[in-house]
């Protein structure tokens, strides 16, 4: 086994490191690195200042996240070289501190950034000079074309898919038209940016006016595409299944490919999506809206088009993905390839890229596609095979000769590596919570009980799939001391109820208020969802742990 992981390792392409440049963006702000993070807490007393800051941030490359602790020193002051996968958006909490702090810095790799809190005035405020302070400052620029468009306030794209299908394609082609406009005008040198701004901070401002309308575009189809099937409970076989919703007119995604086909390389096929201020949202986007293929999803299938019956999703997606206009003759060629050897992997993604850009003119292995197709097995499919290394390891080397571009490569050697050296060292238990007041007024009806606690909300698609495919494990689980608890906010309680309703899912659904949401997440270090962790008889917490480790837990 070990030959196999170090076999795979040693495959992989890396690239040396390079030298930070200082005008223009280099593959050095692609990489791992550190940032220094330094400040003060002004106008207040010991008593007022936190006694630590939480920086949470995501790892994009293998759709996970990280965290970093800050420690405060008693005069306010505080000084660290923060660690980061890539250059991104932080956001910072702090649980004992009541005050604003930022929810959206940007931390570029080689950057220093320097906050000042001021307690009294309550605000808080970056020094000038670094890249933070300009991605913070020209922020507005970024939505400034699509807010004040010809076509009205393009940035309101959430409340559009729920006008029909004529309503979103027109918004999508008036964002597209916005979007050439603003491609124009930095190519022709009339993108209006501070005079005295930074020359790195100006690409990557550039970068997030084009991307920005992508997202838009792209997550309004997606939103549109999510009402093609709904769940409904098949009482005979005790699952949800995907119900075609008969109403639904499909996107003429002729004219979406058509546009993404005349800018690939510098929509899809451009490295410099990386330097995009939230990348995550726009490559989740992607994920959803153009490569569904690269995509893994375990248990709730929503596809925009297919070929297929809801049945034939249902039967066949929880292997594999379809691609976007999957016809028949795919699907029979995938067909004898589930979870087989090593050669399947590989096979599978040579036959899904084929038939996707069969589908859609665009090429699937795209810097965009590769990304995706990264996320998707680091993010998903490695996450829930955890225990079965051999599994892992066959995923990997079956998708290595698909990512070629030397960044992606680079992440990805270093992701596996990353997880070897999880799976053969334990992890530790983190903290006792067994006198945290918060914490403890929620568990506390479940003493003496193995607890799973899985915070999610109904925006959450990968929340609600992960807990429909816990139902029959809870089941299973009857009768022993084990809880599952589903916690939310309390403001989601009618939508969350209604679903719960209609998918049958047991365990204990608790609602909480938004100062006890962000108290938690402070305290339990982490801002996306779905996030799970089991909290041992002994009030122990344990981090990234899924529900199937709870047996491990019960068993100890």
């Amino acid at each position: 086994m070990k030959k196999l992981f170090l076999t795979l390792i040693v495959a992989f392409t890396t690239v040396c490191g390079f030298a930070q440049g200082n005008s223009v963006v280099t593959d050095y702000h692609y990489r791992s690195g550190t940032v220094h993070f330094n400040g003060r807490f002004t106008n207040g007393t010991p008593q007022d200042f936190p006694k630590q800051i939480l920086l949470i941030f995501r790892n994009e490359f293998t759709n996970t996240e990280v965290n970093s602790l800050v420690k405060v020193d008693a005069d306010g002051t505080f000084a660290s070289d923060v660690y980061v996968p890539h250059s991104t958006t932080v956001y910072l909490r702090a649980d004992s501190y009541t005050g604003p702090l930022p929810n959206d810095l940007y931390f570029f790799v080689g950057d220093t950034v320097t906050l000042s809190v001021d307690v009294a005035a309550r605000s808080t405020s970056v020094a000038p000079g670094s890249i933070c302070y300009w991605v913070d400052r020209c922020r507005p620029i970024i939505v400034e074309p699509y807010a004040k468009s010809p076509y009205g306030d393009l940035s309101e794209y959430s409340r559009i898919y729920k006008q029909g299908r004529k309503a979103v394609e027109d918004y999508c082609r008036n964002t597209g038209k916005v979007m050439e406009k603003v491609m124009k005008d930095i190519d022709e040198g009339c993108f209006v940016l501070p005079a005295d701004i930074n020359p790195i901070a100006a690409e990557i401002i550039k970068n997030d006016a084009i991307y920005e309308g992508l997202y838009m575009m792209m997550s309004l189809r997606s939103m549109y595409n999510y009402t093609a099937f709904y769940p409904e409970f098949d009482s005979i076989s005790g699952r949800t299944v995907p119900v075609k919703n008969e109403t639904f007119e499909p996107l003429d995604n002729k004219w979406f490919y058509k546009f993404l086909k005349k800018h690939e390389k510098r929509l899809l096929d451009n490295p410099k999506a990386l330097l995009y201020s939230v990348a995550g949202s726009l490559v989740n986007c992607a994920e959803f809206g153009i490569y569904e293929e690269l995509k893994f999803y375990s248990n709730e299938i929503v596809l925009p088009v297919t070929g297929g019956t809801s049945q034939e999703i249902q039967d066949y997606a929880f292997g594999f993905v379809m691609p976007t206009d999957y016809d028949a003759q795919f699907l029979q060629a995938v067909l004898p390839m589930r979870n087989d050897t090593l050669l399947t992997v590989s096979d599978y993604w040579s036959l899904a890229m084929e038939c996707s850009s069969k589908a859609t003119g665009l090429s699937a292995n795209s810097f965009m596609g590769q990304w995706c197709m990264m996320r998707g097995i680091f993010g998903f499919k490695i996450d829930e095979h955890e225990s079965s290394p051999d599994y892992a390891a066959s995923y990997v080397a079956g998708t290595m000769p698909y990512i070629t571009s030397p960044i992606l490569s680079h992440h990805f050697t270093k992701a596996y590596r990353e997880y070897v050296k999880k799976f053969e060292v334990k992890t530790t238990p983190e903290e006792n919570l067994a006198t945290d007041p918060v914490i403890q007024r929620i568990i506390a009806p479940y003493k003496g009980n193995v607890l799973f606690l899985d915070f999610w909300n109904m925006g959450c698609g990968p929340c609600r799939a992960g807990m429909m495919e816990q139902r029959n494990f809870i089941k299973d689980m009857q009768g022993k001391p084990v809880k599952f608890l589903y916690i939310t906010e309390d403001k989601y309680r009618e939508a969350s109820e209604e679903w719960l309703g209609k998918t049958y899912i047991e365990g204990e659904h608790i609602y909480i208020s938004s100062a006890d949401w962000e108290y938690l997440q402070a305290k339990l270090r982490f801002i996306g969802i779905p996030f799970s962790c089991i909290i041992d008889r002994e009030g122990v917490l344990h981090r990234d742990m899924n529900h199937t480790m709870v047996i491990e837990y019960f068993n100890k």
